[in-house]
């Protein structure tokens, strides 16, 4: 836990490695009931990956945009930060944010994107 996580009148949040909040409860069943996952998850994908096309075409293609990145990073903070990092860092502050506001679709789908460039870039060393 980082110093910034503690609030005076809050408290630490909740921990994320906290065993009961990955059961699955009656309520999590009931939002599964609309179709199935593996159909919801496929419509992820596809909607992660016209996402990643059309953010290229604003952007600029992002394997170029999380190298330069990662080499700037890697100069303000005096010690070497790989692409593959950089994603992974990325993904986990879309996770945070989906966590403060879970309805933004937008969180998820740029999560699932940073990891996949993360599983990309560790593939090809980077």
């Amino acid at each position: 836990m980082l110093p910034s996580d503690l609030d005076e009148n809050k408290g630490p949040g909740p921990d994320p490695f906290d065993p009961d909040r990955l059961k699955v409860t009656p309520e999590d069943m009931e939002n599964m009931r609309g179709g199935t996952v593996i159909a919801s998850v496929k419509s992820m994908l596809k909607r992660c990956s016209s996402l990643l096309e059309e953010r290229g075409h604003k952007y600029g293609r992002p394997e170029d945009n999380l190298i330069r990145t990662a080499a700037m990073a890697s100069a303000v903070l005096g010690f070497e930060i790989k692409p593959s990092a950089l994603c992974l860092i990325l993904t986990v502050m879309k996770i945070c944010r989906s966590e403060h506001s879970p309805h933004e679709r937008d969180h998820g789908d740029d999560g699932v994107n940073y990891l996949a460039l993360a599983l990309e870039f560790r593939r090809r060393g980077l």
